[in-house]
């Protein structure tokens, strides 16, 4: 049994989180083997801190986001040298295989993340903004390396409807394009580079805005409520129900329909997050 291999992995004065737990058992049923210590360490260590343990305002994130709605993909290797599709299906908070790539083949998955090649590959979410309880929600991911070309990180979009809402990231090497809900949002990053941690949110007082690496960039007014009935995508954009603009960055997790937190939650999210990239790998993922 897992717990029992546990017990003998985890300082005696830590516990694995029963969430951690099932997602490991989830991912050894999808490799269709153990996965190695250092991953199982880090999702143990990951969820600690997503419980409010070891981060600077203890916040009690997990609690927040898991209204049974959102969803979040780590991209959890097997071990430092095997990665899969059926693995990085592996849905977080649910611990069940959501979500389907389309068009990948296995040399793309690496425990660094997932290689697209921004002219065909895309993740399907399967979660639409409209079928989520409230459009107060973040989406966002994380990524190890920048766009060569320009494309489309995760995006839904009713076109058909402009009072409809769609949410992407588009970049280039030298600038972030957000939109949401017909908002945008343009950052010129003066370092030119956009890898890391990317989230972008609509608040209950009516704004959208985005953070990166922890910190909020800028914010924008709403210029409509509407939420699109296209799932998300990520590596690309749905549009009608079509994917297109793809990107070409390589991520290292997705989430989508997250309910929104408070700035300091969000702070909490982030240093958990940031965290468990620096150790699902030995040595840590180069985010």
């Amino acid at each position: 049994m897992i717990t029992e291999r546990l017990i003998f992995k985890i300082p005696m004065d830590e516990t694995c989180p029963i969430e951690a737990v099932n997602l490991i058992n989830a991912l050894e049923t999808a490799y269709g083997a153990p996965i190695g210590l250092q991953q199982q360490n880090a999702l143990c260590g990951l969820f600690r801190r997503l419980k409010g343990q070891l981060t600077t305002n203890g916040s009690n994130v997990l609690d927040l986001i898991n209204d049974g709605n959102a969803r979040m993909w780590l991209h959890t290797p097997q071990d430092d040298s095997t990665a899969t599709a059926a693995g990085y299906n592996i849905e977080a908070l649910t611990a069940t295989s959501l979500g389907t790539f389309n068009n990948f083949v296995s040399g793309d998955f690496t425990p660094n993340g997932v290689q697209p090649d921004g002219a065909s590959k895309y993740f399907d979410s399967g979660l639409a903004p409209a079928s989520l309880p409230s459009s107060f929600n973040m989406n966002g991911f994380y990524s190890r390396t920048n766009n060569i070309n320009a494309g489309i990180d995760f995006g839904t979009w009713n076109a058909t409807n402009v009072q409809s809402t769609y949410m992407q990231t588009r970049t280039t090497p030298d600038r972030l394009i957000y939109r949401h809900h017909s908002s945008l949002s343009i950052i010129v990053n003066s370092v030119g580079t956009s890898d890391g941690f990317i989230l972008l949110a609509r608040s209950p007082a009516n704004q959208t805005f985005s953070e990166f690496d922890g910190v909020q960039e800028n914010i924008d007014a709403l210029l409509n409520t509407g939420d699109s009935n296209f799932s998300m995508y990520f590596h690309g954009n749905n549009r009608n129900g079509t994917a297109g603009n793809f990107s070409d960055r390589q991520l290292c997790m997705y989430f989508t329909g997250l309910p929104f937190i408070s700035i300091t939650a969000r702070a909490d999210f982030y240093q958990a997050i940031l965290w468990y990239q620096q150790n699902v790998i030995t040595g840590g993922r180069d985010v």
